[in-house]
C-alpha cells in the first residue's frame, strides 16, 4: 500500500509529468510550417478541449493546407461554426464518424483522402498522443509533419503522467499487433478499410449535408 501511495504521489508531480512527455517525443521532428495537402486532426477526450481544432483552422487560412479532416462528428460540427462566424467555406472540410480508434482514424482517412492524391498531411494531436499516432499513419502511406496541440492550463500533473503511460502501454500494443511496422501492400489503406467495415462508415462532406452549425 505505501508503495502504491508512493507511485501516485510521484506521477502527481509536475517533473515526472515532463519527463514521461519528453520520452514519447524524443524522436518527433517538430512541424516548420510546411505546406501541405491536408491537416488531419485526430479525437481525444473532451476535457483536451479544442485548441487543436483551432490549429487547424489557423493552417488553412494561412495556405499551408487545402483540406481540413476531421475525425469526430462533434468536433466536425465545431469547426464548422468556425468556419461559418468567418465566412469561410465549409467546402474544405472533411470528416467520418465511425473512428473509434487512432488505427482506425488512420484507416479512415487514407480510404477517403489517398484516393484523392492527398499524401502529404500535417498531423495534430497532443504531445502523449503523437508519436503512436505518427508511426500508425506513416504506416498506411502518408508524408506527415507532426504539430503538436496544447494540453488545458488545468490539466494536472497527475492526468498528465497517466496519458503518458497510456501512451508507452498503447504502443506495446500495437507493435504486438503489427500496426507500426512498414507497409508492403500496394492498397494497405484499402484493404484494412474491408477488413474493420469502415468503407461503409459515413463519411460527410460538409458542403453536401445539412449540419446543425449553431444557425
Amino acid at each position: 500500500m505505501a508503495l502504491l501511495l508512493a507511485i501516485y504521489l510521484l506521477l502527481a508531480t509536475p517533473l515526472a509529468a515532463s519527463v514521461l512527455m519528453k520520452g514519447l517525443s524524443l524522436f518527433l521532428q517538430p512541424y516548420a510550417g510546411e505546406s501541405a495537402d491536408a491537416v488531419v486532426v485526430l479525437s481525444r477526450g473532451k476535457e483536451l478541449g479544442f485548441s487543436r481544432y483551432d490549429l487547424a483552422i489557423d493552417l488553412w487560412q494561412q495556405g499551408r493546407v487545402s483540406k481540413i479532416f476531421v475525425t469526430n462528428l462533434g468536433r466536425i460540427s465545431y469547426v464548422a461554426d468556425q468556419f461559418k462566424q468567418a465566412n469561410l467555406p465549409l467546402s474544405a472540410l472533411v470528416g467520418s464518424t465511425c473512428a473509434r480508434t487512432t488505427y482506425e482514424e488512420a484507416i479512415s482517412a487514407g480510404t477517403l483522402l489517398q484516393p484523392q492524391q492527398i499524401e502529404n498531411i500535417v498531423l495534430i494531436t497532443d504531445p502523449a498522443h503523437m508519436w503512436r499516432s505518427v508511426l500508425t499513419f506513416r504506416r498506411l502511406g502518408f508524408t506527415l509533419w507532426p504539430l503538436l496541440s496544447s494540453y488545458p492550463p488545468d490539466l494536472s500533473a497527475l492526468d498528465r503522467s497517466v496519458l503518458a503511460l497510456r501512451e508507452y502501454l498503447g504502443l506495446v500494443h500495437y507493435a504486438i499487433l503489427g500496426r507500426l511496422a512498414p507497409s508492403t501492400g500496394q492498397d494497405l489503406a484499402e484493404a484494412l478499410a474491408n477488413q474493420l467495415g469502415l468503407t461503409n462508415c459515413t463519411v460527410r462532406w460538409l458542403s453536401k449535408v445539412q449540419i446543425d452549425v449553431g444557425t
